[in-house]
């Protein structure tokens, strides 16, 4: 899953959609990074997730991240088109 999220085709799709335009640090491949967690640990609040994985270090360690916000997951949902995670998703789909 990781060569699809970082691979060139996922690259092309952020790049038709604009998905890292203006973005410094909470990039549109850490947030699909971190989405495959929030589904598995069945987290649905913004503070449940931030708090879940600030408590675990080693998971942020693993997904590139240093920290994560409220205010960045947030921002990061609102500002990223549900186009780059649909075509992401049929993607992965066509892989198995």
């Amino acid at each position: 899953m990781q060569s699809i999220i970082f691979g060139y085709n996922f690259k092309k799709v952020v790049h038709e959609h604009n998905g890292n335009k203006r973005i410094k640090e909470f990039t549109t491949a850490n947030l699909m990074s971190v989405m495959p967690y929030v589904y598995l640990t069945a987290k649905e609040i913004l503070r449940d997730i931030s708090d879940s994985l600030m408590n675990r270090l080693n998971v942020l360690y693993h997904l590139g991240l240093s920290s994560i916000s409220r205010n960045n997951l947030s921002h990061a949902l609102q500002i990223r088109s549900a186009k780059i995670f649909e075509k992401t998703f049929y993607m992965l789909l066509g892989q198995f």
